[in-house]
């Protein structure tokens, strides 16, 4: 290794969590690629842009820091930019095993206590203890 990749490496490693460690390597290197599933690719700065929508999203849901949000989702690159931004934001993430009955979910989210759920399941209650239901997917578009 070249004397400049261990410096870079040692400034990734002084970083708090993984998140801060994303924003670093965006900084950087904006264009390299960060993650492909499927037929999807993003880049370090594609990522660490929607963390950061993602993140103001939470605000403006009055999700606050240590509130625990709950993910339902298939896997997908969306999974993962929630899972960052519940890092970055401060917040509890909990995964809830996609495709559960519909009494498994409540329970769920009765125990984690989640202020926030997303999920592309129909539920055919919309509402539990003001947990928000949503689709990601339709987040993301706007």
């Amino acid at each position: 290794m070249q004397k400049n990749q261990i410096k870079f490496i040692k400034q990734v490693h002084k970083k708090k969590n993984f998140s801060d460690a994303i924003k670093f390597i965006s900084e950087k290197f904006p264009d390299n690629t960060f993650l492909i599933f499927e037929n999807i690719k993003l880049t370090f700065k594609e990522f660490n842009s929607l963390i950061n929508k993602t993140c103001n999203y939470f605000e403006n849901q009055n999700i606050k820091e240590k509130d625990v949000i709950s993910i339902c989702l298939k896997n997908s690159i969306e999974s993962v930019i929630i899972y960052f931004s519940c890092i970055r934001y401060g917040a509890i993430c909990s995964p809830i095993p996609y495709g559960v009955s519909e009494d498994s979910l409540k329970h769920f989210l009765q125990l984690s206590k989640s202020k926030f759920v997303f999920s592309n399941q129909k539920i055919s209650n919309k509402n539990f203890n003001n947990i928000i239901l949503n689709d990601y997917n339709e987040f993301l578009k706007k």
